[in-house]
Formats: C-alpha cells, sequence, structure tokens
C-alpha cells in the first residue's frame, strides 16, 4: 500500500514491521511474525509448514464470502491460541 505507515519494507512484511518499530522482544511473537512472513511473502525464509496452513484459513475464509470484520475477528481468536502455544516452545 503506498503511502502507508506501516508495510512491507525491503524483506520484511508488515507484521515485522511492527514488531520491529514498537520493539516487542516476545519470543513467541517473533516466531508469529516469523510465520507470517512465511505465508505472506511466500520465500520460505524461515521455514514454518504452519504458514501454508495460515494462508489457507485465510483464504478460505475469504473465498466463503466473510466481511473483513469477521475474518479480522476469527483472526484474531487463531493467533492468540497459536500465540498460546508457542509461548511454550
Amino acid at each position: 500500500m503506498l503511502d502507508a505507515e506501516f508495510s512491507h519494507h525491503g524483506d520484511c512484511c508488515t507484521f515485522e514491521m511492527l514488531k520491529n518499530r514498537f520493539a516487542i522482544s516476545d519470543k513467541a511473537v517473533a516466531k508469529i511474525g516469523e510465520i507470517i512472513h512465511d505465508s505472506d511473502l511466500d520465500d520460505a525464509r524461515f521455514q514454518w509448514v504452519e504458514a501454508v496452513g495460515i494462508d489457507r484459513v485465510l483464504k478460505g475464509w475469504a473465498k466463503k464470502g466473510l466481511l473483513d470484520e469477521e475474518i479480522v475477528r476469527r483472526g484474531f481468536q487463531y493467533f492468540n491460541a497459536l500465540y498460546l502455544f508457542l509461548q511454550k516452545r
């Protein structure tokens, strides 16, 4: 997105940019950033197998015709659960 405050920059996805901008050092958040990077940029930089599933779930919700607000609501639940799981690893 042109002129957006937060967007992809270099080889980082938007999530990684936000994590860096706000100096978030939480290891689970860093792992989620890597997973989102692999899903969003499709370059397999971090080799997270979870990236394929996340990409397919999000695209499936969109294909189903869910409104953006519903995708965001479900996405929060999805990523909160992933965060809780990754905190234990």
